[in-house]
């Protein structure tokens, strides 16, 4: 009787802990499904910034990336478009039009988008 409540328990357990799509044994291999079109490698420097703001990223192939720059009031400040290569991108921005203060950097590629903090200094 012992067993059995201890393998009951256990079989409840896994099907507990399984997402009600998933099936608990599959003889068919698994496939992660992998976005062809991304942003990554995703690096602001420095921050906290004076003046100028290096932004890097690496790109799965060339394409447009909107950035924009907002303050904590959702006002957008500075913006445009980018054409972005293939691989390695880089883009130097001069922002020391920008008072001291925190802003949102969103920038925009493939149907993402990414929103990253930064900091001006006086």
């Amino acid at each position: 009787m012992n067993k059995l409540f201890v393998t009951l328990v256990l079989v409840l357990m896994l099907l507990a802990s399984c997402s009600k799509d998933e099936p608990i044994y599959t003889d068919q291999p698994r496939v992660a499904l992998i976005k062809k079109d991304t942003l990554t490698e995703l690096s602001i420097y420095p921050n906290p910034f004076k003046s100028n703001l290096l932004v890097s990223f690496k790109l799965s192939q060339s394409g447009t990336v909107r950035y924009s720059f907002v303050d904590l009031m959702g006002r957008n400040l500075v913006s445009g478009d980018y054409m972005g290569v293939k691989y390695s991108n880089e883009i130097e921005f001069k922002l020391d039009t920008l008072a001291g203060g925190v802003y949102f950097l969103r920038l925009e590629a493939f149907d993402q988008s990414y929103i990253k903090k930064i900091v001006k200094q006086n």
